[in-house]
C-alpha cells in the first residue's frame, strides 16, 4: 500500500510541476475579418476645410470672451471677426497653399509699413510671426501649419491684446 501511495504522490507531484512550468494554454479563435470582433479605436478625423480650421480658431477666441461674427466662407478660405473690449480683429484661415499664403502676407505687411517683431517656430510644422506697424500701435500675425497646409492671418491687434491672441494661437498648436 505504501508503494502505491508513493507512486500516486509522485504522479501528482509530476503533474503539478508540469502544469506550473509550461505556459498557460490560450484560447484559439478564428481571426478572419468576419470573425474579428475586437474593439478598434478610430482616430478622430482631422479638419479638412478652411471652415473647419477656422471654426476651431473661432471657438478658441469665443472661449476667451470674444464675440465672433462670420464674414465669408469659401472652399479654401474662412473669415471672421473677433471683437472684444479692445477692438475688432480681422481673421482669415486658408487651406491648400500655406507657405505661399504666408509669404504673400508677410510681404504685404512689410509693404504696409509693418516690421517683423517676433517669430515663433517649433520645428514641428508650426510657424508664427508678429508684425508691428511703424507707429507702434497695431500688430498683425501671420501663421502657418505646414503639417496640415493651413495659413492663419490676424490683423488689427491692439498692443494690449497681443499676448492674449498669441495665447489663443498657442492653444491650437502654435
Amino acid at each position: 500500500m505504501r508503494r502505491t501511495f508513493a507512486y500516486l504522490a509522485a504522479g501528482l507531484l509530476t503533474l503539478t510541476l508540469t502544469a506550473c512550468s509550461s505556459p498557460a494554454a490560450t484560447d484559439k479563435t478564428d481571426t478572419t475579418p468576419a470573425a474579428d470582433t475586437t474593439d478598434k479605436t478610430t482616430e478622430t478625423a482631422k479638419p479638412a476645410t478652411a471652415a473647419d480650421y477656422g471654426k476651431i480658431l473661432a471657438d478658441a477666441f469665443r472661449d476667451k470672451g470674444y464675440q465672433i461674427t462670420d464674414r465669408d466662407t469659401e472652399a479654401d478660405e474662412y473669415g471672421f471677426d473677433a471683437t472684444s473690449n479692445l477692438g475688432r480683429l480681422e481673421i482669415s484661415v486658408e487651406t491648400g497653399n500655406a507657405q505661399a499664403d504666408y509669404n504673400e502676407a508677410t510681404a504685404s505687411f512689410t509693404d504696409e509699413d509693418f516690421f517683423e517683431e517676433q517669430t515663433w517656430n517649433d520645428n514641428q510644422g508650426y510657424q508664427m510671426t508678429s508684425y508691428l506697424n511703424s507707429m507702434n500701435t497695431i500688430y498683425n500675425i501671420a501663421a502657418m501649419d505646414t503639417n496640415n497646409n493651413v495659413f492663419y492671418e490676424i490683423e488689427d491687434i491692439a498692443e494690449a491684446d497681443k499676448d492674449q491672441v498669441v495665447e489663443i494661437m498657442n492653444s491650437i498648436g502654435f
